[in-house]
């Protein structure tokens, strides 16, 4: 009796096929990074990356 029951579970066939890789996002890969500075740091820092970014798009 249990076998007929289709309530729920794992479907047969479910889910990505063995051997499935995703393909790569075409995306820039960012990293999160996370670090305890003083205010006078963080304020260097800050700006330090605004700067390091606008030089980027200008070259």
């Amino acid at each position: 009796m249990a076998e007929n029951n289709n309530h729920g579970g794992k479907r047969p066939g479910a889910g990505r096929k063995k051997g499935y890789r995703k393909p790569e996002s075409e995306k820039v890969k960012t990293i999160m990074f996370a670090r305890r500075v003083t205010n006078e740091e963080y304020q260097y820092l800050e700006n330090a990356l605004k700067e390091f970014r606008l030089q980027k798009t200008v070259l």
